[in-house]
């Protein structure tokens, strides 16, 4: 069964179960303990309802992402497109055209339309982070070195050409003076593609309730005369 139809499936049993408390408010000996039983269950129908929704959101963004890519050629940067502002309001601006903490499809067009109509930058590839702000390693997966750091103030990342982003801020310096917020990669040539890091996770409260799930974070990967992975990475000491 696929997520929507068992989605489908528990909407029409929460639906039967909402009739069943109405009918029983209108009859003239009213059952109490049923009461409780039947809003018992529409709670639990309700909480599975949530939870399904956004699986079949979290679907919908991965498989997206996982489409997204670029062939780029020239130095690189990796980083949270937050840090490329040259006003501030200029992010104001951009977040005008769409929220930045979604990342469903039309969500990301609507923010890479206004990115491109601020800062005028042509050649980029962004996503939300799936994970919020980090701190991240870029793996040259040739050499098995890390050749850079980035991190988000704004729950995204974006890969972009240097020379596109010093023409629209020329004051721009992060890959020099902040390198832990800003990965530099020197002459690349090749694909940009984004992918999905997948954990599941279970843990049990203070009260005994257990909770799992999957935990999911952007990775992103080049293709080309260097080869790496970016993201957060379990890289250990060496």
């Amino acid at each position: 069964m696929t997520l929507q139809k068992k989605l489908d499936a528990t909407i029409e049993k929460e639906n039967e179960i909402s009739t069943k408390i109405l009918n029983l408010c209108n009859e003239s000996e009213f059952n109490v303990e049923l009461f409780k039983e039947y809003i018992l269950l529409q709670d639990e129908l309700n909480c599975e309802i949530m939870i399904l929704k956004q699986d079949i959101n979290d679907k919908e963004r991965t498989e997206y992402i996982k489409a997204l890519s670029i062939e780029i050629e020239g130095d690189i940067i990796i980083t949270d497109p937050c840090y490329l502002m040259k006003e501030d309001n200029d992010w104001s601006e951009i977040l005008d055209y769409a929220h930045y903490s979604t990342c469903d499809e039309n969500e990301i067009l609507k923010f890479n339309e206004g990115f491109r109509k601020i800062t005028k930058i042509k050649n980029f590839i962004t996503s939300d982070t799936l994970y919020g702000d980090w701190s991240c390693s870029v793996l040259n997966t040739d050499t098995n070195k890390v050749i850079g750091d980035f991190c988000a103030d704004a729950g995204r990342v974006g890969v972009f050409l240097l020379d596109e982003v010093l023409k629209y801020n020329p004051n721009f310096d992060y890959h020099k003076k902040r390198k832990w917020t800003t990965a530099l990669i020197e002459d690349f040539k090749g694909i940009i593609t984004f992918d999905i890091n997948e954990t599941p996770y279970k843990y049990t409260d203070s009260s005994g309730e257990m909770y799992q799930g999957v935990e999911r974070n952007v990775i992103i990967k080049g293709q080309g005369n260097i080869n790496f992975i970016a993201g957060m990475l379990d890289i250990g000491e060496e």
